[in-house]
């Protein structure tokens, strides 16, 4: 018979502009940046062994392609429904089938001068759509490849209790582990 554990809820999360492309770039990234630093590198070696007139074309690939890139990328990426829950107000609840993510708006008490929340929207992440995760040293990354894919971001500050962040990453590891049979 399966254990029926808690649910495990996060506090208000809400990922910054830069660490949002950060983990973007290092995410889906990769491929794009090495293609674009090989062009770059072989116009510039091109511009010293061959025609001095290439050096043209690496500034070219700089200053037009690079922010062309970084549109499409940010457009492609950022801007998948699942992705974008990570720059907005958000908790997060691990359940024993998925994840919730409760969208919340944000406005602040006129008479207490606190911020309050307000529930938004809830949409349920089951964990058969994750394959992996990522650590790093203060976050964990959660890509999802199947369905809208995406990925959903969680710092290790982002729970009260001391084995919050553990409990939550054994209910993924586990359903990773099932994903994987």
């Amino acid at each position: 018979m399966a254990e029926h554990m808690e649910h495990i809820k996060t506090n208000v999360l809400r990922m910054s502009k830069t660490v949002f492309f950060k983990e973007m770039l290092k995410l889906y990234g990769a491929p794009w940046i090495l293609v674009f630093l090989l062009i770059l590198i072989t116009a510039a070696v091109l511009s010293v062994i061959h025609d001095l007139r290439w050096i043209i074309v690496a500034l070219m690939i700089v200053c037009i392609t690079a922010p062309m890139m970084l549109a499409f990328f940010y457009i492609f990426h950022g801007m998948k429904p699942l992705t974008v829950i990570n720059s907005l107000p958000h908790t997060l609840s691990f359940e024993d089938d998925g994840i919730t993510a409760t969208l919340l708006s944000q406005h602040k008490n006129e008479e207490t001068n606190e911020t309050e929340y307000t529930e938004l929207s809830r949409r349920f992440l089951p964990y058969s759509e994750i394959r992996s995760y990522k650590s790093g040293v203060t976050s964990i990354i959660l890509p999802f490849e199947k369905g809208d894919k995406g990925f959903i971001w969680l710092p290790v500050s982002a729970f009260d209790e001391e084995n919050g962040l553990l409990d939550a990453m054994n209910k993924v590891i586990s359903a990773i582990r099932n994903n994987k049979l």
